[in-house]
């Protein structure tokens, strides 16, 4: 079975095998959260196509926060890659359309990883530019007003996307950068009357990364430099 996935082509690449191991292949809904048997059982996803992201809610305000987004370039649940168990209480949730996924029973993905030293480092790699892009994150939230967080969340969608238009609303944007959907509207719309995306119903189009970049500024591409230099050709 071949693969898109382009931690697991790098996995490919650096052992001496030709295909991934047995696995099923799902499709899921976006907006709808993944059941916790897939994400607490004994599965790992493998993304072909669309994005994931993982939040946390609050149990008093009943509000969700993003802390991770997953597309090509990775594989989820984390914990299993790394044989460690995950803590609960999150939600993971496709975006950007339909979710495309091989879906694989973990010990046989390990068995097939074996003891390999080239796959144990990209997985250390792999990690590493997870937690380069979460200090992102928390940096973005902390030190960035709203059009540099939509910025550069964008940009983040679009390295995970084949082709220019986002399949996203201003609601989900509103809760990929915990704000709210008529600042997310007016801020978007800015961005559209500067050039750097375009707007129809329930889609952005991009049209000018390098404003986006420059709009959301420190915050994105030194996580993106990183899995490029170490990993696998990432991003546009």
């Amino acid at each position: 079975m071949q693969t898109s996935n382009l931690l697991m082509g790098a996995i490919l690449a650096a052992t001496d095998k030709n295909l991934i191991p047995p696995a099923k292949q799902v499709a899921l809904p976006a907006g709808v959260p993944i059941n916790d048997e897939f994400i607490y059982g004994e599965h790992i996803f493998v993304i072909e196509e669309g994005v994931v992201g993982t939040f946390v809610k609050s149990r008093k305000s009943g509000r969700v926060s993003e802390v991770g987004m997953i597309g090509i370039e990775g594989m989820f649940p984390l914990g299993s890659l790394l044989r460690l168990q995950l803590p609960t209480d999150y939600l993971v949730v496709p975006q950007l359309g339909i979710l495309k996924a091989h879906l694989i029973e973990r010990s046989l993905f390990l068995d097939w990883v074996g003891d390999s030293e080239q796959v144990r480092r990209l997985f250390d790699q792999y990690l590493y530019f997870q937690l380069i892009e979460k200090n992102s994150t928390i940096a973005c939230m902390d030190q960035q007003g709203v059009e540099e967080r939509i910025s550069r969340v964008l940009l983040m969608c679009h390295d995970r996307t084949f082709g220019d238009i986002l399949t996203i609303t201003h609601e989900d944007v509103a809760q990929m950068i915990s704000s709210y959907r008529p600042t997310v509207t007016n801020c978007v719309h800015n961005l559209e009357d500067q050039g750097a995306i375009k707007l129809s119903r329930g889609q952005i189009e991009i049209l000018n990364r390098d404003l986006l970049k420059d709009i959301c500024g420190h915050t994105y591409g030194y996580a993106e430099r990183f899995y490029r230099d170490n990993i696998a050709p990432f991003g546009k």
